[in-house]
């Protein structure tokens, strides 16, 4: 029993010594490198912040629940959508279009954590009527991803789960072609980039399944309209979508 003891005291003792140092330690970088807005770069009290005040504010503007569906509002497809629904949570404003680009190409993946975090809450409103999908993350291609070093539509996925109480399956949907950034083809070819791009894991059976593609941009719905054509080709019911945001298109850019 002694040793017992003594082993717990030494526990304790090293716990207690170590926190003070981790203290220290958090104190000393902030005071090096004080956390930042994101956004603005307004400096923020601790970090466990992302964005100052105003900018929160300016996010909550820009917040836009809109539902997209069928050949109306995705009057870019050249046949009626694969998918069912889209589910946006913001308007394209200046700040969304800054965070989307932070978190795709600047590392900023706490980011993924407050979208992924608020699209979930948002997502828990629809539950009765779409009931409860798999989530699949718009995959990347293996190239990217390494280059990248992570997917951001996982990261949303993970956290959007967490929140509506839902399961995630970031290795079903597979992109078995690299394809070139979608931000400057027009909506034709768009459509060709992606068309053929991805793929089912082998020998899985989703027949009857639900599923709920998660990207964190959805603007012709191109690439959400190729995942979810290999999708209802292999027996899926339905096929939701969602996202931070759906920019305005120029069908002629």
């Amino acid at each position: 029993m002694p040793g017992r003891l003594t082993n717990m005291f030494n526990k304790l003792k090293a716990f207690d010594l170590r926190r003070p140092f981790l203290h220290g330690v958090q104190a000393l970088s902030e005071f090096i490198y004080p956390p930042e807005c994101v956004y603005c770069n307004e400096s923020l009290d601790n970090y466990k912040e992302m964005l100052c005040a105003s900018c929160i504010g300016s996010l909550d503007v820009a917040s836009e629940v809109r539902v997209h569906q069928g050949v109306i509002d995705f009057e870019h497809l050249r046949h009626p959508p694969n998918f069912d629904t889209v589910l946006a949570g913001w308007a394209y404003s200046p700040i969304v279009s800054e965070l989307i680009h932070q978190l795709k190409y600047e590392q900023r993946r706490r980011i993924a954590d407050y979208m992924g975090c608020e699209l979930g809450a948002i997502l828990s409103s629809y539950a009765a009527v779409w009931g409860n999908p798999v989530l699949l993350p718009v995959p990347l291609h293996r190239v990217r991803l390494r280059e990248r070093g992570y997917n951001q539509s996982l990261l949303l996925a993970e956290k959007i789960a967490h929140e509506a109480g839902l399961l995630v399956q970031s290795r079903l949907l597979l992109r078995k072609r690299q394809t070139e950034t979608q931000t400057m083809l027009n909506a034709t070819a768009r459509q060709k980039n992606v068309g053929g791009a991805f793929t089912l894991e082998s020998h899985v059976n989703i027949e009857g399944e639900s599923f709920l593609l998660v990207d964190d941009v959805v603007t012709t719905g191109a690439t959400m309209d190729a995942c979810a054509e290999v999708l209802k080709g292999a027996g899926a019911a339905k096929v939701f979508g969602i996202a931070i945001s759906r920019p305005g298109f120029d069908r002629s850019c």
